[in-house]
């Protein structure tokens, strides 16, 4: 799968593969990296379609967030951080700085202390 393959994907998709691969995340299934990476850039395009989300779809989205959340140590154990630095509003690559950067102050003061952010 690449970015290409996943921006032609409907919002429907991307949201059950987020859950799915989120779920892989948790469960530490076997090649669970490959798709932990899927997993982050597919909610960087669930961020990009959040206003065509159905309320059903945005709670499956919550609720992976908060299974991904609970991951952090994980993530930053074995992929994170990411080569590319992202922007602030997209939290789930910074879960490497703790399970609370979906406060952007937290994050951006996280960043600051880091010479990441002026």
């Amino acid at each position: 799968m690449n970015q290409a393959d996943v921006a032609e994907w409907t919002t429907a998709n991307l949201v059950v593969a987020y859950a799915k691969y989120v779920g892989w995340i948790d469960r530490g299934e076997d090649n669970w990296e490959t798709f932990a990476w899927e997993a982050l850039f597919i909610r960087d395009d669930l961020a990009e379609r959040w206003e065509q989300l159905t309320e059903a779809e945005r709670e499956t989205v919550r609720s992976a967030d908060e299974m991904l959340v609970a991951n952090h140590t994980r993530m930053a154990e074995s992929i994170l951080p990411a080569p590319v630095r992202h922007p602030p509003s997209a939290w789930w690559w910074f879960l490497d700085l703790g399970p609370d950067v979906r406060d952007t102050e937290v994050l951006r003061g996280r960043l600051r202390v880091l010479g990441e952010l002026e």
